[in-house]
């Protein structure tokens, strides 16, 4: 957007998995590692042994950043949590709801 002449752009993310809902592996945090350290700050600790609660709104909101979007909107509601008002694929792999595959992301150039 940005090379074809956008200079006001906004951003609005989510909703989405919320930290205390998205626990990664160790090999899943060791991806994010490698590719930047500074990207620990998106990881705490889970209960579980070898394993880490990702943030991946604030993760997202971190890239928008820099690629210089300043405008940026974030919903912290919990799809994985919000049974009744969220399709959650991650609940559903859990056993704990049918999986409709509904999503909807838009790009609106005004």
């Amino acid at each position: 957007m940005q090379k074809l002449g956008a200079r006001n752009i906004k951003a609005i993310i989510g909703p989405a998995i919320q930290q205390q809902s998205y626990e990664v592996s160790q090999e899943y945090y060791d991806d994010f590692y490698a590719e930047d350290k500074d990207n620990n700050r998106f990881f705490i600790p889970s209960s579980k042994p070898g394993h880490h609660l990702f943030n991946l709104p604030a993760y997202v909101k971190a890239k928008l950043e820099q690629a210089g979007i300043d405008k940026i909107e974030l919903y912290e509601d919990d799809t994985y949590k919000k049974k009744k008002k969220y399709h959650s694929y991650r609940r559903h792999c859990h056993g704990k709801d049918e999986y409709k595959g509904n999503l909807l992301s838009g790009i609106v150039i005004v």
